[in-house]
This record gives C-alpha cells, sequence and structure tokens, in this order.
C-alpha cells in the first residue's frame, strides 16, 4: 500500500462507520420485509442486503489494512493525548467546582 496519510486513516474509519450503519438499516428492512411475507419485498430487501454486506467486507479490509500503517499509529495516539487531555480537564473542573460550592467553600 502507497504511503498513507492520516486523513485516509480517517477516511478508511469514515467509511467503515458508514458501512456498519447501512449494514444495519439493511439488516432491520430485510427483517422487517420478511415479516411482511411479501415474497417481492424479501426480495428486494435481500439484494439490499447483499449489496450492504458486499461493502461492509471491503470497508472491513480496508481498515485491517491501515491498522499497520504509521498513519493509523499517529491518529490513534493523537486520540489518546486527547482523551487524557480532555480527563485532565474533567478532573480539573469537577476540583475547582468542589472548591467553590463544598463545605470548605469561601461564603460570600
Amino acid at each position: 500500500m502507497a504511503k498513507a496519510s492520516n486523513q485516509d486513516f480517517v477516511a478508511v474509519e469514515q467509511r467503515l462507520a458508514q458501512a456498519q450503519v447501512g449494514y444495519q438499516v439493511a439488516q432491520a428492512t430485510l427483517d422487517q420485509a420478511k415479516a411482511s411475507n411479501d415474497d417481492n419485498l424479501v426480495e428486494a430487501a435481500q439484494d439490499v442486503m447483499d449489496s450492504a454486506q458486499a461493502e461492509l467486507d471491503v470497508a472491513v479490509l480496508n481498515y485491517d489494512s491501515m491498522l499497520t500503517t504509521a498513519s493509523a499509529e499517529a491518529v490513534l495516539q493523537a486520540r489518546a493525548r486527547l482523551a487524557v487531555a480532555q480527563s485532565r480537564l474533567d478532573y480539573a473542573r469537577d476540583g475547582l467546582l468542589q472548591l467553590q460550592t463544598g463545605d470548605e467553600s469561601l461564603q460570600v
């Protein structure tokens, strides 16, 4: 695979997410069609389901191949650093709120 950029990895992730949603919608549609006992409806829904399954399979393969790239590692590390920074911010805000409203807070 050619050198992948961070944007390529994010695009592959987005395609996978869209394929997963498409598959879930197709599955729900097929289930509903089967409940209707209409053979034409079931056949049409099955065609959509087959297409959604094929798209999901391709998206999973592309995602799996991208996981081994330096770009994927960079994006995953950046997300981890962001999660840690967000957690620190949340704890700092909680601590400040306790100082402002707790039993030991200054009275105005």
